[in-house]
């Protein structure tokens, strides 16, 4: 069953855009916040779900209320690319 995707058209657009300059080779950095069950994840996976088709390997990184190291959904992104790159074939 697919996630049902309602009221983002514009947040998607501004994202598809980012994906495209960091294809380019111009990076850069999108926060999506919100309050529980705004639809934060489907979002992000929908946008991680076309980097995938156009050769673009998304990172995901994520943070929870209470302590944790710093840095950490950095460090996850990190171990993350670590992976793929030494699972890939050379």
């Amino acid at each position: 069953m697919s996630e049902v995707f309602v009221g983002r058209a514009a947040e998607l657009r501004e994202l598809r855009a980012g994906l495209s300059q960091a294809a380019a080779g111009r990076g850069g950095l999108f926060l999506i916040t919100g309050d529980p069950g705004i639809g934060k994840t489907t979002l992000a996976r929908r946008l991680a779900e076309e980097a995938t088709r156009s050769g673009v390997s998304p990172l995901w990184g994520h943070c929870w209320e209470g302590s944790a190291p710093a840095f950490w959904p950095w460090l996850r992104m990190l171990r993350s690319l670590g992976e793929e790159l030494r699972d890939s074939p050379r």
